[in-house]
């Protein structure tokens, strides 16, 4: 949930205690929205992260290092002006407001000691940090609100700074009294709405969890009406609000960390211990949980980051070879009379003895079907054999495009087949050595041509699959091509072999009780590594059914497999397949889950069973003798 006033209330308490008199000793700004204070304390040195993030406003200390600009923005250099060395005051919060005003004291020019307030407003998109002098007028902002932006307030240079509208809602020390004297803490205006929402309208620094919450702790439905509510559940709520609103008042807080399952990671966090919003975990102070939760948020960013340009780049060269092929498709549909033509020609020579000059068509009868009468349309200029080899020349013209559009299809249909693959291996990638994997099969077909500014991503100019290739491109492929066969020829006279970027250690890897081990490839140059040159003859291999996914081999070493183990290895088959993918859309697989509810084919059959196609590109192949299994897509719960 977004930081709430209560949050806010009790956050501004905590760092008021961990930063009073404390000095500041570098400021930076990582990005636009950030701004980071190093500040020396009576404890020894901290940072303070300030954040108007749309997505994630926030202020709390934080042990992880940010990388900086080597030119400072404008905002950060007003700062370091300003309030470089100075010292923290104190810390507040204007009640149960998502505000937090730093106050700081500094040595002007004339080392006369200048007040500051520094205010971190976390309002989502309207999230700000400003900077005021002592008579709250505004020096700068992290961004500029102009009258064109907002018309209620304008945060903009030598501006007044006012606060938000007062919304006129119950502080927390205002609703005790109310329930003390027998009235649910619900303003008049609000009472027309369910109970839930009049209570989120109502009292001030409550967010809807925590409005839900209050609500929760009764069996009164949140959906019903203010109005609806008889006596007991009137004295139910009351009963449950008292509690949390003295938790505000009095204190102390109680920060907690949340997460939906007991091994996923912290989804959310809050000022209190709410009962009914997940597993909770208890953390020292609201400072480490809103860093722990901004670490993961952080790390899914970039992953993300990192899987969507390949998730886009692999889409459009599908795209491309799916138009390619309903290119070639066309080509034959518009040839398919090519033989028509050479009929035309045939019964020109035939007749044409009996066409006349300058005629301009010409009536035959098909020789193969009597009674069947072509007009055939002539050239007056030309003779009649002229015209004939002109048909002749569009029947072969015809034909040769059909037979070259046919054969175009066959390999327009291994790419198809092959970009699927590979979308759903991108799609499947959990973690930073997924998209390794999946970038180095990139490189390794050749897909993309590397870039010396970023070789991780795609290049701009990249090559796709069966897309035609430019004059420039076939002499970097011939330039590749050729050093590729100087090291294969090199290899060959020395006796050494080329290293694998992919060693097996690179495959995912689950035990299983009965000591056989389950190996999933990351990408198609993997699949066939494990397939082909890591597996046993005898071990099992595992693929979901007439569907893109990973290559799983059961590692038997010799013995029987348990039939759990089987199981297992079909479950991580289906996990990593296109089935997972086609479930979850285009979103990954970043939010693991351990087993999931619908089933899916697997096909498992002896590794000795599965043969390469001859010329295919990686991960095509062919298997037979083989069984199948319908399973729960799932991962075991202990990946080596």
């Amino acid at each position: 949930m977004p930081l709430d006033g209560v949050s806010a209330h009790f956050l501004a308490i905590e760092l008021n205690s961990a930063l009073h008199d404390a000095r500041i000793e570098k400021i930076y700004q990582p990005d636009r929205y950030e701004v980071c204070f190093h500040i020396r304390t009576a404890r020894g040195h901290v940072r303070l992260l300030m954040s108007c993030n749309p997505s994630f406003p926030r202020i709390h200390l934080t042990d992880h290092l940010r990388d900086n600009p080597k030119l400072p923005p404008s905002f950060c250099m007003l700062l370091r002006k300003h309030v470089s060395g100075g010292r923290v005051v104190k810390v507040t919060s204007p009640p149960y407001e998502r505000i937090i005003e730093l106050h700081l004291s500094s040595l002007n020019e004339l080392q006369d000691i200048t007040q500051y307030r520094l205010i971190i407003e976390m309002m989502g998109r309207y999230s700000n940090i400003i900077l005021l002098n002592s008579d709250s007028i505004i020096i700068d902002s992290a961004l500029h609100i102009d009258s064109r932006t907002s018309r209620v307030r304008e945060i903009m240079p030598a501006r007044k700074y006012d606060y938000p509208p007062n919304q006129g809602k119950i502080l927390p020390s205002d609703a005790i009294s109310m329930i003390q004297n027998g009235d649910l803490p619900v303003l008049e205006e609000a009472k027309s709405r369910p109970i839930e929402k009049a209570f989120l309208e109502s009292l001030k620094g409550f967010s809807p969890k925590l409005a839900l919450e209050l609500c929760l702790r009764t069996p009164v439905d949140p959906r019903k009406g203010y109005r609806q509510l008889d006596k007991k559940e009137v004295r139910l709520l009351l009963d449950a609000a008292l509690p949390i609103l003295l938790e505000i008042q009095n204190g102390p807080s109680s920060p907690t960390l949340y997460r939906a399952t007991k091994d996923a990671a912290p989804i959310d966090f809050h000022a209190l211990r709410l009962q009914s919003f997940g597993i909770p975990i208890s953390v020292s102070s609201l400072s480490e949980a809103i860093d722990r939760l901004h670490e993961k948020s952080m790390r899914d960013n970039s992953f993300e980051q990192s899987q969507k340009p390949l998730i886009s780049f692999v889409q459009n060269a599908l795209s491309h070879a799916i138009r390619k092929k309903q290119q070639h498709e066309s080509d034959i549909n518009d040839s398919k009379d090519y033989m028509l033509y050479k009929k035309y020609g045939d019964l020109i020579l035939v007749d044409q003895g009996n066409i006349g000059d300058e005629s301009t068509e010409w009536i035959a009868e098909d020789f193969e079907q009597p009674g069947v009468f072509h007009r055939i349309p002539l050239n007056p200029s030309l003779r009649p054999s002229a015209n004939a080899q002109i048909y002749f020349r569009k029947y072969r013209k015809l034909k040769t495009r059909t037979e070259s559009a046919a054969s175009f299809i066959k390999e327009d249909d291994s790419v198809i087949s092959y970009l699927l693959s590979l979308l759903q291996v991108v799609k499947s990638a959990s973690d930073d050595a997924d998209i390794n994997a999946i970038r180095h099969e990139i490189s390794e077909m050749n897909l993309s041509s590397r870039s010396s500014d970023n070789p991780k991503a795609p290049s701009s100019e990249s090559a796709s699959p069966g897309k035609s290739k430019t004059g420039k491109q076939r002499s970097r492929a011939m330039r590749s091509a050729a050093s590729r066969a100087a090291e294969k020829t090199e290899r060959i006279r020395t006796g050494k072999k080329k290293r694998s970027r992919n060693d097996t250690d690179l495959f995912r890897k689950f035990d299983n009780s009965d000591g056989t081990l389950i190996l999933c490839g990351r990408n198609n140059i993997q699949n066939d590594a494990l397939t082909f040159r890591t597996a046993a003859s005898d071990d099992l291999w595992f693929h979901a059914k007439n569907r893109p996914g990973s290559h799983v081999v059961l590692r038997c070493f010799g013995n029987n497999p348990e039939n759990s183990s089987i199981e297992s290895a079909a479950r991580v088959a289906a996990y990593y397949s296109s089935a997972m993918t086609d479930s979850r859309g285009d979103a990954g697989q970043n939010n693991v889950s351990l087993s999931f509810s619908f089933t899916v084919e697997v096909d498992y059959c002896a590794v000795k069973r599965v043969k390469k196609i001859p010329g295919a590109k990686p991960g095509m192949v062919t298997y037979d003798q083989h069984k199948t299994l319908l399973v729960h897509p799932g991962l075991p719960g202990n990946p080596a």
